[in-house]
């Protein structure tokens, strides 16, 4: 980093990585990600109420499987 003193304490995100932090940068969601998020959501907790799904292994098959269906979606709309 290369300023004048006086310019330090509107660079102070330079100095961040030192104390283990880090500056975020804030960005909007796309509504159309939220709401497929939402949808994802709804269907895990109904595939796993219908399914009485208690196990941690069933539930790790769950989230398997729904991760494949993410990808099958977006493979779709990429026409992979």
């Amino acid at each position: 980093l290369e300023c004048a003193y006086t310019d330090l304490a509107q660079n102070y995100g330079f100095f961040l990585p030192l104390a283990g932090l880090e500056k975020s940068s804030g960005f909007e969601e796309n509504p159309a990600d939220t709401k497929a998020a939402e949808k994802m959501g709804r269907l895990f907790d109904q595939i796993r109420h219908t399914n009485h799904l208690e196990k941690p292994e069933d539930i790790h098959a769950l989230n398997v499987f729904l991760t494949r269906l993410l990808f099958c979606f977006f493979a779709e709309d990429t026409k992979i």
